[in-house]
């Protein structure tokens, strides 16, 4: 059973054994569930969102919430769903809660008292959020599927820090997570600022790269030495372009890092040739280096 002195590697520890009870029976119900929701015999279904929701006790005498969901339907009226399975763990006045996204695999996520209070300051509350009868802690489980993780930092983090957590981007704004062992931890909901301060740079790593893809696009080599030459020369240019890397490029790509270390490998060769050839357009003149365009 749960205890409030339990740490987190005890946590996973009795999460784990429920997790294998729970996989069979909470299959069956989705299953069951998904039948009872899709719409069959070519007729169309026009209610959205349908929950189900559900309890189950471990032999841990652990009291498990399950809340099976219905996004949307295919055009072949298959009903697209999911399912979220949390428990609540009451720690004096805290209440953290541990959930998981899936039974296939063993992935826990710890979402802490913490976390649930600063995503009410920093995002339900500003946002008027409508949290239709769920707490604030499903609603955020529920509603960030498209999480995806971030090179950002804030300016006020610790080189420990950056080992350690890890940022995140939603639709919803940033967050920070940390990994011990095999849960992930939800650390704390970040405020505007540091999403102001994310924003911003965004644009500046966009507005490089128009300016970049615009000059790539002139025929004329001198004028597009120039036109390159003026990128180049902004500070922190190639810093710039690195954070741009790391943004863009999918995490889950093969051989993620050297795929940007060889961009910018190739970043450095063009800018060391357009110089080369400013340079050699300067000892030849103006009128002389025209004729080698």
């Amino acid at each position: 059973m749960f205890t409030p002195a339990m740490t987190n590697a005890e946590l996973q520890h009795e999460a784990y054994l429920d997790f294998l009870e729970l996989k069979g029976p909470v299959g069956i119900a989705f299953s069951r569930f998904r039948r009872q929701v899709n719409a069959s015999s070519g007729k169309r279904y026009y209610i959205h969102n349908i929950t189900q929701t559900k309890t189950y006790r471990t032999r841990q005498n652990n009291t498990w919430q399950i809340e099976f969901h219905s996004n949307y339907y295919t055009q072949k009226n298959a009903m697209i769903g999911g399912y979220v399975i949390y428990i609540p763990l009451h720690r004096g006045e805290r209440t953290d809660f541990i959930f998981f996204r899936s039974i296939d695999d063993f992935y826990p996520e710890k979402v802490t008292a913490h976390f649930v209070q600063r995503y009410k300051e920093r995002y339900l509350e500003p946002n008027n959020i409508n949290l239709k009868g769920m707490t604030p802690a499903l609603y955020f489980q529920r509603n960030s599927d498209d999480m995806r993780p971030t090179d950002f930092y804030p300016e006020n983090w610790s080189e420990e820090d950056k080992v350690n957590k890890m940022i995140w981007l939603s639709n919803q704004g940033l967050f920070v997570t940390s990994m011990e062992d095999k849960m992930r931890v939800y650390i704390t909901f970040l405020d505007q600022e540091n999403l102001s301060y994310y924003k911003a740079l965004i644009y500046e790593e966009e507005n490089m790269m128009r300016l970049f893809n615009e000059g790539k696009k002139i025929k004329d080599t001198i004028e597009q030495a120039k036109q390159m030459a003026c990128i180049y020369k902004q500070p922190n240019a190639r810093k710039i372009q690195e954070r741009y890397l790391r943004r863009v490029t999918d995490y889950d790509f093969p051989d993620r890092e050297e795929y940007i270390m060889n961009c910018l490998r190739a970043w450095d060769r063009m800018v060391l040739s357009t110089y080369q050839l400013l340079d050699k357009m300067k000892e030849l003149g103006e009128e002389d280096a025209i004729r080698i365009k």
